[in-house]
């Protein structure tokens, strides 16, 4: 599943989700994986920049949330790149 929408003229909320639930790989990747993965990520200053959370279990579910500017940024003038606004 993949959800995306504009916050202001320029943040945007995603989320991110899937599941590999059924079938015969179940034991395959209990015994490959951590049973539990997360990470808490947040950027400035760069293409994309906020803040950007994931979890997973035993990689058969995984869902994401990002909060993101969709600008670029311009290291030449330390600025976001001048664009037309989206949404």
């Amino acid at each position: 599943m993949f959800k995306s929408f504009a916050i202001t003229t320029h943040k945007f909320f995603e989320l991110h989700s899937c599941s590999r639930l059924g079938g015969d790989t179940l034991e395959v990747y209990l015994l490959a994986f951590n049973p539990l993965e997360f990470s808490l990520n947040w950027s400035h200053k760069q293409d994309h920049a906020g803040i950007r959370f994931t979890f997973s279990i035993y990689k058969l579910f995984f869902i994401e949330i990002a909060i993101y500017d969709h600008r670029h940024w311009d290291y030449m003038t330390n600025d976001w790149e001048v664009c037309p606004p989206i949404g």
